[in-house]
């Protein structure tokens, strides 16, 4: 449903810059890096990096924040400079959803598409963790990758995660299929990719080039940090879950934070729980990627033998 017409377009700019994906490739460090030029602003400068508007097709059960009111959707973006040439939603389960792009290009003005791809493997491994880490997943995730069909249908869930889809890993980070849905809705001109190992290596080279996609000048960065890469899990998950209903009251209160307890707790606390892969459950994944890796090198006409798939 088309919301050009609702009353608030009026009264503020629509996001133009989306980071629609994946997961687990760097995307929270872009849209890091794009929130510090002066001529962008990201939602997660409002506060919130993934507002998941326009992928109502997800329920998103274990994502506290997720904005489905139009009006409080625009709204993360009014204290944006009006210099401002883009404004940016890093929302990345956008590329997986079947109704986020249509949705973004039925109400949104010649938007522009960044896409961060990698290694499917290394992908799912990376995502099944980082649920882990939450105590929302079953540590292992060979056992989780076998319990994809039991899941579909509705058995052996982990606690409250309603979300079946998106336990099945090996449909979830199938990249070539999400590409190819993508360029036949978008045009290529509005579309940036850019590969996970290209960027891990070398984001200022990364950065510069999109910079220069979006036909914005050099901002002159020259710190290109890397966030949320730790993938582990806590010793007491009990611990970390009061930790962090604390700091929901303390914002909803708006007092002041910042003096480092639950960065000095968790020094105690989280321990490192990704384990390597067996060879044989490693090609039994390679198996399974395989021809969607194929497709990927097709439509990016790019070689990702150094995959290993």
């Amino acid at each position: 449903m088309s919301l050009k017409h609702h009353p608030m377009q009026e009264k503020v700019r629509i996001p133009n810059l989306f980071i629609i994906g994946a997961p687990k490739c760097g995307t929270t460090a872009l849209s890091h890096y794009l929130a510090g030029h002066p001529m962008i602003f990201m939602a997660e400068q409002s506060g919130i990096k993934e507002p998941n508007f326009f992928n109502k097709d997800l329920a998103l059960s274990h994502l506290p924040q997720k904005i489905r009111d139009w009006e409080a959707y625009l709204g993360l973006f009014v204290s944006a400079p009006e210099n401002v040439i883009y404004m940016g939603d890093a929302s990345v389960l956008y590329l997986y959803s079947k109704c986020a792009v249509p949705e973004i290009l039925d109400n949104c003005e010649q938007p522009r598409f960044i896409v961060s791809l990698r290694n499917p493997i290394e992908l799912a491994q990376s995502l099944h963790n980082q649920r882990a880490k939450h105590g929302i997943e079953i540590l292992d995730f060979e056992q989780a990758w076998h319990l994809q069909d039991k899941r579909k249908q509705g058995k052996c869930l982990p606690h409250e995660f309603i979300d079946v889809d998106l336990l099945q890993y090996g449909e979830v980070v199938k990249l070539g299929a999400q590409i190819q849905r993508l360029f036949q809705l978008v045009p290529r001109e509005f579309i940036y990719v850019i590969l996970y190992d290209d960027f891990s290596s070398r984001p200022d080279v990364c950065y510069r080039k999109l910079l220069a996609w979006l036909n914005l000048p050099d901002d002159g960065r020259m710190k290109f940090p890397r966030l949320n890469t730790y993938v582990g899990g806590y010793r007491w998950m009990w611990l970390e879950q009061s930790l962090r209903a604390l700091r929901s009251v303390r914002q909803a209160l708006g007092l002041p934070g910042g003096i480092g307890i639950h960065h000095t707790i968790n020094r105690f606390n989280v321990i490192n729980r990704k384990q390597p892969l067996s060879k044989a459950f490693r090609e039994q994944l390679a198996h399974h990627f395989r021809d969607d890796v194929r497709l990927l090198e097709k439509l990016l006409g790019r070689d990702l033998s150094h995959w290993n798939i």
